[in-house]
């Protein structure tokens, strides 16, 4: 049976169970839409289908303490970037940071428990600016206009 997890993934999921011992729960592959509650239903729309490769909740109240996204060469394309800035506005504005981790060949307990403990939001995050509609009557004009 296959991994639900990238072996990147799984070996960053590993150091963060290292990094964040018996203060913090790991949770991969969380869905937004079990993350973020109470939106509005457009908005929830636009989460719903989407999750963030790690969650980390505070042990003792059960909290959201940050999500972990791991970047691997797929973000690199305009889209996914698209798609990342989404979730980070959301996220952020519910008060819960992105932590962005590129991927590297190993990676340390130390250093991501010190991420973690210090994230902090950032609610100026702003969303996306949607891409331009271009309507078909004016793909048309210009074709002929060529």
């Amino acid at each position: 049976m296959r991994s639900a997890l990238s072996p990147d993934e799984e070996r960053l999921f590993w150091a963060l169970m290292k990094a964040v011992g018996e203060s913090y729960f790991v949770f991969p592959k969380m869905a937004l839409r079990e993350i973020i509650r109470n939106t509005h239903e457009a908005d929830f729309k636009r989460i719903s289908m989407k999750s963030v490769d790690f969650m980390i909740y505070e042990r003792s109240i059960f909290t959201p303490k940050c999500a972990i996204e791991l970047d691997d060469y797929t973000h690199d394309n305009r889209a996914t970037k698209e798609h990342d800035q989404v979730k980070d506005y959301y996220l952020n504005v519910a008060g819960i940071p992105v932590i962005r981790i590129p991927v590297y060949p190993s990676f340390l307990p130390k250093k991501l428990r010190d991420m973690i403990i210090t994230a902090k939001a950032d609610p100026t995050v702003e969303y996306p600016i949607p891409p331009v509609v271009v309507e078909v009557e004016e793909v048309h004009q210009k074709a002929q206009d060529v």
